[in-house]
């Protein structure tokens, strides 16, 4: 008769509560829904504090608690799964930009959304990098395309608000320079070129570029 005592491979007892891959029965038993966030939590936290480069399969698992091969039998790769964290970061920073209230004038009004923008990126700067990184792909065929063309859309509209229509296309220009005043700043680059401080470089960018469209 079976006493219920389970038994690794090489005959030690298990405990009632483990499974043969070191699990706890609970997790073991959590659906794949809870899996699929718990191993995004850690990859989140893994990249915001060491950056990409660390996220490995093995770290990534033990991190969410979850067998070796979870992750991979989840989202099919660990470039699906950045994908995911990806998206939360797009969305905070989607959160943040709106939170910036309009103004009339659009020295503040521009001015007050670049500084959002370089704040959201200062304040992490590893899963803002991690956007940049890995495979990019064809257009539309990237899991955040439509989370990217309504961050962009967000942009324009703000731009196009205080400037007009035919500005459109200008407003990518200008959030293509604050995006690589931001860059070289998180990078620690912006002190070998001599830059000023980041909220006032991304100031007197965008005063230069409305002088500049106003002539």
């Amino acid at each position: 008769m079976s006493t219920g005592t389970r038994h690794s491979a090489d005959g030690d007892a298990l405990p009632a509560d483990r499974d043969d891959g070191g699990r706890t029965g609970a997790t073991a038993r959590r659906a794949p829904d809870a899996k699929r966030q718990a191993i995004v939590d850690a990859a989140e936290r893994i990249v915001a504090d060491e950056g990409i480069a660390t996220l490995k399969a093995r770290r990534l698992a033990d991190e969410a608690g979850v067998a070796l091969g979870t992750p991979i039998n989840l989202f099919g790769s660990i470039d699906n799964v950045m994908a995911a964290v990806n998206a939360r970061t797009f969305d905070r920073l989607a959160d943040a930009l709106d939170a910036v209230p309009r103004a009339e004038d659009p020295q503040e009004d521009l001015t007050a959304l670049a500084r959002a923008y370089a704040g959201f990126v200062s304040d992490q700067p590893n899963l803002w990098s991690a956007v940049f990184e890995g495979p990019v792909g064809e257009r539309g065929t990237n899991p955040n395309d439509e989370r990217v063309a309504a961050l962009l859309s967000r942009l324009d509209d703000r731009v196009t608000a205080s400037l007009g229509q035919e500005r459109k296309a200008e407003a990518r220009i200008l959030w293509g320079a604050v995006h690589g005043l931001v860059s070289l700043s998180v990078t620690g680059r912006a002190q070998l070129l001599g830059l000023p401080d980041l909220d006032e470089a991304v100031t007197a960018l965008v005063t230069r570029y409305l002088w500049g469209v106003r002539d």
